[in-house]
């Protein structure tokens, strides 16, 4: 709902505009996720680097454990599993009544887009998705280091490493089935 109202703002302001109804046979789900999920990454980011513990970070190199072994072993749905618990644990740390519930919102969306971006199809893929596991440690860095700045480059470069294929999220290839004519 406030991602809606954000839009609706933006509009207002003729920055965006949305749809008076929700989106209808194209999928704009990546459109919406890459404008507004920058600044509730940041937000959160920011906070967690602010606010974390040893004993957060401990955590969160546990979940990277995990999402770092499932790229090597090519699992795909734990990849996205432990991308969304390592983004929702910074979100926990952040500690933030207002930003925690949009980024639950906005991880339902990332998931989607990572069951594609977690599949790569082709060699630069699969490097992104290297250098997303590497950005992921370096975050966990950054965090521990208290460096908000830090932080934040490094949850704005992960970003855009899915953005750069969000073509492919809201308009995958077709499918080549027989007719059978």
């Amino acid at each position: 709902m406030m991602m809606r109202a954000a839009f609706k703002r933006g509009s207002l302001l003729s920055i965006a505009s949305v749809p008076p109804q929700p989106c209808g046979p194209l999928n704009m789900a990546p459109f919406f996720f890459f404008l507004i999920a920058p600044m509730i990454y940041v937000a959160a980011t920011r906070l967690a680097a602010e606010h974390a513990s040893k004993a957060d970070i401990a955590g969160l190199r546990e979940i990277q454990d995990s999402f770092r072994d499932a790229v090597h072993s090519n699992d795909v749905d734990a990849r996205v599993f432990y991308n969304d618990k390592f983004h929702l644990r910074v979100g926990e740390i952040a500690n933030n009544a207002f930003i925690l519930p949009s980024l639950r919102r906005l991880l339902i969306d990332h998931a989607r887009i990572g069951k594609i971006f977690y599949r790569p199809s082709n060699a630069r893929m699969l490097e992104e998705l290297h250098e997303a596991s590497r950005q992921h440690d370096e975050m966990i860095d950054a965090i521990a280091n208290h460096d908000p700045d830090r932080a934040e480059a490094l949850v704005r470069a992960h970003l855009d490493l899915s953005r750069k294929n969000m073509a492919m999220y809201a308009a995958p290839e077709g499918m080549a089935i027989s007719l059978g004519v």
